[in-house]
C-alpha cells in the first residue's frame, strides 16, 4: 500500500519500487513510474475507504510518529482521518522535496515555522483551519517526527 499511497500522491517513483503493483495501475518512462489513468482510479477509489477506516502508518521512513501524537488523533471522525491520512501523504511528499526531490508545499498542507517556538512547524491537517499538526526534523537524514495535532498557536 506504501508504494501506491505515494504514486497517488503525485510522487515518480523508481520503477523498480512498484514490482509488486499491476503493470495496469502504472506508466514506466525512463525508470522512473506514475500511476496511470487506472491507477488513478483504483487508488482513488480505495483511499475513500480505506483512510476513513483508521490512521495509516507513513508510506515512507522520511516521516514517523511521537508517542503523543496517535493518542493525540485518537477520536477523529471518519472524514478528518481521511484528511489527515492525505495530510501524512503531502508531509511524505513535502519530505522528499526537503531531500533533493521537486519542492512540495501546498496551501492545503501549508508547512510554515512556529514562531512562538523555534525548530517546530506546524502544517495543516487536512479538514479544520483553526487546527494544526505540530512536528520538528531530526536526525540525518532528516526525518520528520509528527509530534501532536493540536489548536493553532
Amino acid at each position: 500500500m506504501a508504494v501506491a499511497r505515494r504514486l497517488g500522491s503525485g510522487e515518480e517513483l523508481p520503477a523498480g519500487d512498484c514490482r509488486g503493483l499491476a503493470d495496469v495501475m502504472y506508466f514506466e518512462v525512463k525508470g522512473r513510474a506514475v500511476l496511470s489513468e487506472w491507477g488513478q482510479l483504483l487508488w482513488e477509489r480505495a483511499r475513500r475507504i480505506l483512510y476513513r477506516e483508521r490512521v495509516w502508518p507513513p508510506s515512507s521512513e522520511a516521516v514517523t510518529f511521537g508517542p503523543a501524537f496517535l493518542p493525540s488523533v485518537d477520536r477523529l471522525t471518519e472524514e478528518q482521518r481521511q484528511g489527515l491520512n492525505r495530510a501524512i501523504d503531502g508531509l511524505v511528499r513535502h519530505m522528499v522535496g526537503r531531500r533533493g526531490g521537486p519542492a512540495y508545499n501546498p496551501d492545503s498542507l501549508r508547512v510554515h515555522g512556529v514562531r512562538q517556538s523555534p525548530g517546530w512547524y506546524e502544517a495543516y491537517p487536512g479538514w479544520d483551519d483553526a487546527r494544526r499538526l505540530y512536528f520538528r526534523y531530526e536526525g540525518n537524514p532528516e526525518v520528520l517526527v509528527l509530534d501532536r495535532l493540536g489548536d493553532h498557536l
